[in-house]
């Protein structure tokens, strides 16, 4: 029997209260010294998740190295209600493709790998067609391959003999995924358009793996979360492992806000490459710390900027709107400047990171809830802290 979630009518004078509460708190938040005027328009942004037993989000804000905002809204457990903090773990779908091209880069970078070689050269058993198609084409989204459910679902039915669902209806471990995503030929021509591909990013996990021989959980944790400092974090390829603070992911029942009733919605695919990394906001502010000062790679201010060099276009006919570089789009002329920043989505996660690299200033957002307006929340961070620089 589901447990239904009641609102509790709270004021902004009464969550204000409730942010300089006890960390035990269920409506605590952590937030940066002075709790400023920006840091009280964020908080109204994600008041609504501070009423009642809900799930929210977490966030941090951070001006030219400073964290001028981090704070956690609602619970990470219903079951059990415990409130979310800046230290629960989030599944961040697919900011974790920047960390499969970061460690593609370094392997590249270590000889171990040709970003310009065809693809089958590294995985053999691939489709003739795609064999032939350069790594760099599947990490721009260019390979002519679109996600897991438009490229595998014609060929995966369930018992009812209707398609699945992948991530939350049905399982294929990664060896079976792999046998039948083998299979397939590209949708379009190699570089004719851009076409977002999560399985794409999973075969380029396959190729790390193969190149390193390593797990690319083992390989992504020695290589760029342990030497960043995140010993927290880590790419989940078992879906049934226990996570310490973890923020379990919910969808609403109704699908509409304020009905207060919710189900568990998590993946049970141990698939990675394309959206397994489990991390908290604390541990990737670690993360975006390597693009003001960069420490990894042999050289770093180089492997920073290999990072956010644009690698191919989202739409040829604009070339300077918007581009695809190392997991993570590029853009040169955003609402405040060229930027870096991807969205995630799986499960009933979502997330996002931006970082305005001009301006020195970045925010990212993790929640446990599938109903979370990212664009709208997004722009109005934005707009509080950049707005006046105008």
């Amino acid at each position: 029997m589901r447990r239904p979630c009641l609102p509790v009518i709270c004021s902004f004078a009464a969550l204000l209260s409730a942010c300089e509460s006890t960390p035990d708190s269920p409506s605590a938040v952590t937030s940066s010294p002075g709790f400023s005027q920006q840091s009280r328009q964020v908080n109204v942004l994600f008041e609504s998740y501070s009423q009642g037993l809900q799930p929210g989000c977490a966030v941090a804000v951070v001006d030219e190295g400073k964290v001028v905002h981090k704070a956690a809204y609602g619970y990470a457990s219903l079951d059990h209600e415990i409130p979310l903090s800046t230290d629960s773990m989030f599944r961040v779908a697919s900011l974790s493709k920047q960390f499969t091209a970061a460690a593609l880069a370094l392997a590249a970078n270590d000889g171990l790998v040709d970003l310009d070689a065809p693809i089958g050269r590294y995985l053999p058993n691939l489709q003739a067609r795609t064999r032939q198609i350069p790594l760099r084409f599947f990490m721009t989204h260019t390979a002519g391959f679109a996600g897991f459910e438009e490229s595998l679902q014609p060929h995966v039915k369930g018992l009812n003999g209707k398609p699945v669902t992948f991530g939350t209806g049905d399982y294929l471990a990664p060896d079976e995924l792999f046998e039948l995503s083998r299979q397939t030929a590209p949708l379009s021509d190699p570089g004719e358009k851009f076409t977002y591909s999560n399985m794409s990013y999973y075969w380029l996990g396959r190729v790390i793996e193969r190149v390193t021989d390593e797990s690319l959980r083992q390989y992504i944790s020695r290589k760029l979360l342990v030497p960043a400092g995140m010993r927290r974090s880590f790419i989940s390829d078992n879906a049934d492992e226990v996570i310490p603070d973890r923020a379990t992911a919910y969808t609403p029942l109704s699908g509409s806000l304020g009905s207060y009733q919710f189900e568990v919605s998590e993946t049970n695919l141990d698939w990675v490459g394309a959206n397994a990394l489990v991390t908290s906001i604390n541990e990737f502010l670690l993360w975006d710390e390597q693009f003001r000062t960069p420490t990894l790679g042999r050289t770093p201010e180089a492997f920073r900027a290999q990072l956010v060099s644009r690698q191919g276009d989202l739409d040829k006919d604009d070339p300077d709107s918007a581009g695809y570089a190392f997991g993570l789009y590029v853009k040169d002329r955003d609402s405040y400047g060229r930027s870096v920043y991807h969205r995630g989505s799986w499960a009933a996660y979502r997330s996002i990171y931006k970082r305005y690299l001009d301006r020195d200033f970045a925010y990212f957002i993790f929640c446990n809830r599938s109903d979370v307006d990212r664009e709208q929340i997004s722009q109005a961070i934005e707009d509080i802290y950049l707005k006046t620089r105008s």
